[in-house]
């Protein structure tokens, strides 16, 4: 499993906490706000407070896969299946995002801008809806809502979102 960290700036000479934002992307099935403050204070044993990232800039997300270790949530419940906490899973995941974080930082000194983009398209065909009785037993204006973005499934959006980061060569992205 990975974690991975991407450093997002305004700022033109040095990461200010105020014009920065941090998303991780971990391998996982989820993430929990105890995770997110754990890495921040990992981070802060390593790298001190000499960096931009709080808990009010740094976002930390899963791309939910069943394939991770369990046993990390602070919930009972989502523990079960692994016969309860497993700290050892915890604190390795708390360790990759530490490490995915101070990698960013490290790889965001002296490095040129970049240009980011935003694409929106449809993705048609490329999802179902698993189970369209029970998506129909949802409020009308809910159901609206979903349906109105033009989907030719019914009670999928397939509206595809992407972020592109990409350096700037000659002002050219």
């Amino acid at each position: 499993q990975w974690a991975r960290a991407f450093l997002v700036s305004s700022s033109s000479d040095s990461l200010d906490s105020s014009e920065t934002v941090a998303v991780v992307v971990v391998d996982a099935c989820m993430c929990f706000p105890n995770l997110k403050t754990a890495a921040l204070r990992a981070l802060a044993k390593t790298r001190g407070t000499h960096h931009p990232l709080t808990e009010a800039n740094t976002c930390v997300c899963a791309t939910h896969t069943h394939a991770a270790p369990g046993g990390f949530a602070p919930f009972g419940l989502y523990n079960v299946t692994t016969g309860g906490a497993v700290s050892v899973a915890f604190d390795a995941a708390v360790q990759g995002v530490a490490e995915a974080l101070d990698a960013a930082l490290n790889d965001a000194i002296g490095r040129p801008r970049c240009a980011l983009s935003l694409t929106r398209a449809t993705l048609a065909g490329a999802a179902v809806n698993r189970s369209t009785h029970a998506y129909r037993r949802n409020p009308a204006s809910e159901r609206a809502e979903v349906d109105s973005l033009g989907s030719g499934t019914e009670g999928v959006d397939e509206t595809l979102t992407v972020l592109r980061m990409g350096e700037i060569r000659d002002g050219v992205d």
